[in-house]
Order: structure tokens, then C-alpha cells, then sequence
């Protein structure tokens, strides 16, 4: 499989639409299917019940909709007036909206969360009756001073969008894809702590859809955690501000792959910490065992690394630092058989 790098390109005078993100409708968007009728409760446009949040202050535009449960299949012949509230969370949730048109899903685009942690949302479908509940955790703000090119942050001067992937240029269909995106001078490299507005994603070219959060809101920098793409290919991605003359816009070029052959399996066997992990980390068996080979694979399936771990002990400990960011799976194995696979996420 080729290598793709990253590339930071100048795009001056270019125009992208903000549909996505300022009128979504959830019939365009991947992995997501409409029909006239079947609607019997509540979906998401994330998946599962909890929801990883922008951190305090920021907001990342979600749906809620009258669907299929079962099929995650939207309903358009229903109607809904959407209300969350908070039933727990040590801060305060922000950017409700006020009354909205009835429709058969509500669009937040400003919700934002006053300190991190964990919370409890309950959502109310008025009209057809509905009610269901999940889970936000909001994530602490992250330094993105020392990702700059200078390493440093300044106060102004900010004139070229700067983004910075988390997990390489290499990552499986539908698995999400971090990026961490701020405001640089490009005469200083230092990052602009100032920033204060939305920037958004789009898709320049690749063969399927780029899907998720595409824009947040708010101050300094974001960590967009829920990008995500619907096939495998080379894809052309642009992030920008909605006047594309006001900031210099950043490219990224990302490969999107099919991973075979290899499934987490037993993964509450051990346990990996920290993970997402930069160089070093530490592996916790639930109970100490015979000697165990350790392995780890690439998204493709090939063996990057190996190490003989010692008998009789749960505590062993990783250095991973030749190897490239991206997403893995650690394996364990005894001397006949895999005994757990979990996956390991590597971030330079």
C-alpha cells in the first residue's frame, strides 16, 4: 500500500458550500436512509447512545430524528417539536434554541457545555410523544500551542487555517478521522489564541462521502472527533472559514482503507493505558499468565511489531515511538491460540 503525506496547500478565491453544516438534512447524509412512514422512536445522528463532545465553549452540530429504531431508517412523514434538557452534568448545557418549525428531525448547531465531564440529555419529540435519553462527555481543551509550527501561541495575527491529524493519513472506512484545527501567522508559525469564530470541513474529491461534525464553533482552536468516511480511496479534504478570502484555507490528503482480517476480540482481557498513546504505555492483564507473545498489526493486517512478555506477571509496558501514527491492533497470543485483540490508537 503506498504512503500518502500531508500536505498543507494555499487555496486563494475558492468556494465551498456549507450545506452540511448550516441546513443539514439528514437524508443526505451517508449511512443514513428516509421513507414515508415507520417511525418509532428516537435516532441520532451519532452512533451509539454517548456522544464525545467538543470541550467547553464549542459547539459541533448534531440531529435528532423520528426513525427506525431498529433500522436507524428516518421517517419523513412525521412530525416533531425536539426539546433536550439536562438530567445531569456538573456544568451547564448552552445554545438551546428557542421554539423551531415542527419537523420529522431538530438541528442543535450551537450547543455548547460550560466545563468537561459527563452528561446525562434528555430528549422530548413533543407531538408524537417520544422521549428518549444519552450520553455527552464533554472533553477538556486540548494544547494546541505546542502542535504550531513555531511550538508557541501569540495573541492576533492570525491568517492561514492550520490543521494537524491525529492518527496519520491512513484510517479504516467509517472510523473516525481526529483532526485538531487552528488559526497560525504564517510569517511566525505561532498559533493565533485569539481565534474566535466556525470553521468548516469539506470534501474537494475522493470516491465516497467525508460524513460527521463538519464545522464547530467557538474560540482559539478545535479537535473535530467525528469525521468520517464512507469508502475506501484517496481523498482531497479542505478546512476553511465560510468567507474563503478571510484566512488562508489548509488541505489534508488522507487514505482510506478496508481493514481484514482482524476483529477486537476478549479486549476486556487487558487493558491499555493511555490509549490514544504517543510513545509509551502501560499493558494491565486482568490476572497474570503463562508467557504471552505480544503482537501489533496495521489496519491492513500486516505485523509491525513483536515482543516475548514474561511469565507470571499483568504489568508490562510498551514503547511504540518507531511507530507511525495511526490506528493498530495489539494482540495477544499464548503458544497455541489468540487470547485477546484490542485496538490500540497511536498519536504523534
Amino acid at each position: 500500500m503506498p504512503n500518502y503525506l500531508i500536505s498543507f496547500l494555499i487555496v486563494i478565491n475558492s468556494s465551498f458550500g456549507v450545506f452540511a453544516q448550516s441546513n443539514l438534512n439528514p437524508c443526505d447524509a451517508p449511512n443514513f436512509d428516509c421513507q414515508n412512514g415507520g417511525g418509532n422512536g428516537i435516532i441520532f445522528s451519532f452512533e451509539g447512545d454517548t456522544l464525545d463532545y467538543a470541550a467547553p465553549g464549542t459547539s459541533m452540530p448534531l440531529w435528532i430524528g423520528i426513525g427506525d429504531t431498529n433500522t436507524k431508517v428516518l421517517d419523513t412523514s412525521s412530525t416533531a417539536i425536539f426539546a433536550l434538557t439536562k438530567i445531569s452534568g456538573a456544568g451547564d448545557m448552552q445554545g438551546l434554541p428557542g421554539l423551531v418549525n415542527p419537523s420529522f428531525f431538530g438541528y442543535f448547531n450551537e450547543l455548547n457545555f460550560t466545563i468537561p465531564g459527563i452528561y446525562e440529555i434528555q430528549v422530548t419529540a413533543g407531538i408524537v410523544g417520544f422521549s428518549s435519553t444519552f450520553i455527552v462527555n464533554v472533553l477538556p481543551e486540548i494544547n494546541m500551542c505546542i502542535e504550531s509550527p513555531s511550538g508557541e501561541c501569540s495573541v492576533g495575527n492570525g491568517n492561514e487555517i492550520f490543521a494537524v491529524p491525529q492518527l496519520g493519513v491512513v484510517i479504516p472506512v467509517d472510523a473516525v478521522w481526529p483532526v485538531n484545527v487552528g488559526l497560525i501567522d504564517s510569517l511566525t508559525g505561532d498559533l493565533d489564541s485569539t481565534f474566535s469564530g466556525t470553521i468548516y470541513v469539506d470534501q474537494v474529491s475522493g470516491p465516497g462521502q467525508l460524513y460527521g461534525t463538519l464545522s464547530m464553533t467557538g474560540n482559539k482552536w478545535f479537535h473535530f472527533n467525528d469525521l468520517r468516511f464512507s469508502a475506501e480511496g484517496i481523498y482531497e479534504i479542505i478546512f476553511h472559514e465560510e468567507d474563503s478570502l478571510k484566512y488562508k484555507n489548509a488541505h489534508l490528503d488522507v487514505e482510506v482503507a478496508t481493514v481484514t482480517g482482524i476483529e477486537e476480540e476478549n479486549s476486556d482481557i487487558f487493558a491499555i493505558f493511555p490509549n490514544p498513546i504517543k510513545n509509551k504505555a502501560t499493558i494491565q492483564l486482568a490476572n497474570s499468565s503463562p508467557e504471552l507473545n505480544l503482537f501489533i498489526y496495521d489496519i491492513t493486517g500486516k505485523e509491525v511489531f513483536q515482543k516475548n512478555l514474561s511469565a507470571n506477571s499483568n504489568i508490562y509496558y510498551l514503547e511504540v515511538s518507531s511507530l507511525p501514527a495511526g490506528i493498530y491492533y495489539l494482540s495477544m497470543k499464548n503458544a497455541s491460540s489468540v487470547v485477546a485483540t484490542k485496538k490500540l490508537l497511536i498519536s504523534k
